[in-house]
């Protein structure tokens, strides 16, 4: 993973569109429109401000893997509150990496691609696997 390249690739789409984690969220909804419904606790001024921040901060932080893990460890364990079901990781992935392709334009390219898709995967893994294992030490309890 290269941390300068998608450090590089947020400065730039962020930029280019202010609004891009807005583009995100009517992509998801459009896509997954049962999606829609996990989303009733904050404002979308929130949510959005929320999730810049989360990626900005993972991007910043890509290089201490203890970091991330520990990051996405409470995501998932507290993304299980809300009613997040494992596959739906993946509808956030697809969606980033498609709003990241398309702001990017003729700058998005296989490296990108192939970067942005392992950092969603890998963080996705992390959340998902601490997910798993909150829903199961509760049905234990």
């Amino acid at each position: 993973m290269s941390k300068e390249l998608l450090q590089a690739n947020l400065d730039l789409i962020s930029e280019r569109d202010p609004e891009l984690i807005g583009g995100f969220y009517t992509l998801l909804f459009e896509r997954f429109p049962q999606a829609r419904a996990l989303f009733g606790r904050n404002s979308q001024a929130e949510q959005q401000k929320m999730l810049t921040e989360a990626l900005v901060m993972l991007v910043s932080h890509l290089d201490d893997e203890a970091f991330v893990v520990e990051t996405m460890t409470g995501v998932g364990r507290k993304h299980v509150d809300y009613g997040v079901e494992d596959h739906m990781y993946g509808w956030v992935g697809e969606c980033l990496v498609a709003t990241f392709a398309r702001v990017s334009g003729d700058d998005w390219n296989d490296e990108l691609a192939g970067a942005w898709t392992n950092v969603v995967e890998t963080i996705s893994a992390i959340a998902i696997r601490s997910a798993q294992q909150e829903r199961a030490s509760r049905v234990a309890s």
